[in-house]
Formats: structure tokens, sequence, C-alpha cells
């Protein structure tokens, strides 16, 4: 549903006045599908990444990481061509525990690619007991001082590289059921075309389960 009509919603919103950005694996993004994301206009647009290579493809079956950076690179050459800001090009990269390694070649391959913001997150909704091991919420204070050292080397690197990365990392004991999205003036659209405030918040599911969730 929403991929058909995905660039009409986009126009339309726009008329509206309002912002818009998507996610995406890349792997639809050909030549001619670029070439009308930046016609209509859209503000973001954020590669979804959950590793570097290999770890990327076998994490998110059906993707190809070389592919995700073509992607990128297509994206960048055709606002160049057209002299044109937007999209703003993000990375939405996931951080699994297995993938720790990956931190070092983050900067490397992605720096000089026209990526504007790399977004870097860690696994704590957990949908079920199989990904469980991949969760990285530090446990205590010792933990999370070691995780964030480890970040917060990696935003240096990629300030070095003028790449910039950020990270949201939450202390043990100051978690909070708070949603951190700005649920009031923005909202969630998932891929069958339904509605929430946010990836997190009243998320119009049934039949499903979770084993954590903090926001």
């Amino acid at each position: 549903f929403l991929y058909k009509h995905f660039f009409d919603i986009v126009v339309r919103v726009k008329k509206t006045g309002c912002k818009v950005g998507t996610t995406t694996n890349g792997m639809l993004l050909n030549r001619q599908e670029i070439n009308r994301l930046v016609a209509s206009g859209i503000d973001h647009v954020a590669f979804s990444m959950t590793g570097v290579g290999e770890n990327n493809d076998t994490a998110r079956k059906g993707t190809d990481f070389k592919k995700i950076l073509q992607a990128i690179s297509d994206l960048v050459a055709e606002k160049k061509a057209l002299h044109v800001e937007t999209p703003m090009v993000n990375v939405a990269y996931l951080l699994l525990r297995s993938h720790l390694s990956d931190i070092d070649n983050i900067v490397s391959l992605l720096a000089g690619l026209g990526i504007q913001h790399v977004v870097i997150s860690t696994l704590d909704f957990v949908p079920g007991t199989n990904l469980q091991k991949e969760r990285l919420m530090p446990q205590d204070e010792r933990e999370y001082r070691e995780l964030k050292s480890l970040l917060d080397r990696l935003v240096m690197a990629g300030k070095q590289a003028g790449l910039i990365i950020s990270y949201r990392l939450v202390s043990p004991g100051k978690r909070n059921r708070n949603c951190t999205e700005n649920i009031e003036r923005s909202l969630f659209v998932s891929a069958d075309g339904t509605f929430s405030p946010c990836v997190f918040t009243n998320i119009p599911a049934c039949e499903s389960f979770h084993t954590v969730q903090v926001c």
C-alpha cells in the first residue's frame, strides 16, 4: 500500500507545510526511483544499516551492503546534479552486541559519501527471545561507561572525518517510560499505511509480544 502511493503522499503532505522523511533499506532505489525521490521534495532520507558488509546483509535478510552504499552515492549525485539541498541523507544504524567490532569500520566506510548524519541506536525493543543476546542495554555503571567510551570515540573519529555521528545511551537507573519522540508534532507511518505517534507509542498491532521495551 504505502510504496504504491508513497510519492503522492510526500507531495500532499509537503503542501501542508510539514516536513517529511522516510527510512529505507535502499534495495528499491534505482536511478528512476531516486529521481522521483529528489523531485518529490522530501526532506530526509535515512538508510537503515545493522552492521557493515556481510554483518548487515545477514542481519537484514534481502539487503546488500554494497547496493546500499551505491544508492546513497546515486542519491547524493542526483542532488548535486539538480543543485538542491534536500533530501538530507542520513544513516539509521542499529548496533547489535555481536557487531561491536564493526564500530572500527563505520567511519572509513561512510565518510565522504555525502551522508550528513549517522544516528546510532541500540536494540532495546526485543521482539523475540532469539534477539535477546543482541540487546545492548547496560546493566550497571561499569558497562555503561565502557559502551559510552566506545561510542564517544566513534563520534570523535567521525568528527575528524567530517561525518556527524550521534547516539543515545540511557544510564542504568535513569530509564523512564516517557517517549523521546516528539509525538505532539509528528507521526509515524508504517509500511502498511497505518499511523501512530511514533515507532513505540500506540502501535496498531495485534497478536504480538515483546520481551523488552524502553523509550
